[in-house]
C-alpha cells in the first residue's frame, strides 16, 4: 500500500497535478479491523515486588516496638533488597530514626538526606519530615549554620505541615548566623 501511494504521488507530481488532492489508497487485502484494547486500570498504589510490603511492614513494626537495633538491621535489609522501591524514602526515614535511637546521629543525618532526596518530588509528607530531621541532626552535631539553613527550608518548601511548624519552633531556640 505504501509503494502504491508513493507511485501515485510521483506520477501526479510528474504530470503537474495537485498532490494534496490525492485520495488515500485503501490497504491491499482490505481493511483490518482494529481489536479493541482493554482499558488498563492505573492504580494509585505503586507496583511492589512480592513480599516487599510485608518486609517493609515487619521492619516498621520493629521500629514501632522500640527495638532500634533490630529495626535498623531490617531496614538495611529492605533497602539492600529493594533499592528502587517506592517505599525506599520512608524506609530511609525510619532507618534514620533507628540510628538516632542507637546514638549514631551522623549516619542518621545521611539516612535523612537520602530519604529527602528520594521523596522530594514524589512524597511531600515524607520529604518534609526527612528535611526537618536532617536539620535537627545537624543541630545535634553542632553544625549550627547548616542546621539553620536546613530547618529554614522546611517551611519554605512544605508550608502548613507539622514539620514546618516543628522547624519554626526549633529555629526560635537557635542563634543562627
Amino acid at each position: 500500500t505504501n509503494r502504491i501511494d508513493d507511485l501515485q504521488f510521483r506520477l501526479t507530481e510528474l504530470e503537474g497535478g495537485v498532490v494534496g488532492k490525492l485520495p488515500k489508497t485503501p490497504p491491499l487485502g482490505g481493511e483490518v479491523p482494529l481489536a479493541a484494547a482493554p482499558a488498563a486500570k492505573k492504580s494509585a498504589a505503586p507496583q511492589l515486588a512480592v513480599g516487599e510490603q510485608a518486609d517493609f511492614d515487619a521492619a516498621k513494626k520493629l521500629a514501632a516496638e522500640g527495638a532500634p537495633a533490630d529495626a535498623f538491621a531490617a531496614l538495611n535489609q529492605f533497602v539492600d533488597t529493594y533499592p528502587r522501591s517506592p517505599l525506599a524514602a520512608e524506609a530511609q526515614l525510619y532507618r534514620g530514626d533507628a540510628l538516632v535511637a542507637l546514638g549514631n546521629t551522623s549516619q542518621a543525618g545521611r539516612a535523612y538526606l537520602e530519604s529527602y532526596t528520594l521523596a522530594e518530588k514524589k512524597d511531600p509528607a515524607v520529604a518534609s519530615q526527612a528535611l526537618y530531621k536532617l536539620g535537627t541532626s545537624l543541630k545535634s552535631l553542632g553544625q549550627t549554620r547548616e542546621a539553620c539553613i536546613t530547618l529554614g527550608q522546611v517551611p519554605t518548601h512544605f508550608p502548613g505541615t507539622a514539620s514546618a511548624t516543628a522547624a519554626d519552633k526549633a529555629l526560635q531556640g537557635m542563634t543562627c548566623p
